[in-house]
């Protein structure tokens, strides 16, 4: 079943438009380099899950996954319902 979620769309500087997921919804998209359909403010969009290691906490490596989108559904800044 689908999990509404409210994130800002981003720019990341090696996959472009995305928004970052959050862990708790990580089971319910494919691994990182894999595409699902999700609904974004209510329209069937294709994504590809993307993922980065970061220390921005400072306490050691981990991760953080990302859903790329296509271009031109939203800005940056842009708070979006995306649906995984």
């Amino acid at each position: 079943m689908p999990s509404a979620i409210q994130r800002k769309a981003l720019i990341h500087e090696a996959f472009g438009l995305c928004v970052l997921l959050p862990k708790t919804h990580w089971r319910r998209a494919p691994e990182p380099g894999g595409s699902a359909r999700v609904l974004l403010n209510g329209a069937e969009v294709e994504v590809t899950v993307r993922s980065e290691e970061c220390d921005c906490r400072g306490t050691g490596a981990h991760e953080h996954r990302f859903l790329a989108l296509p271009a031109g559904v939203a800005g940056p800044g842009e708070t979006l319902t995306v649906e995984v």
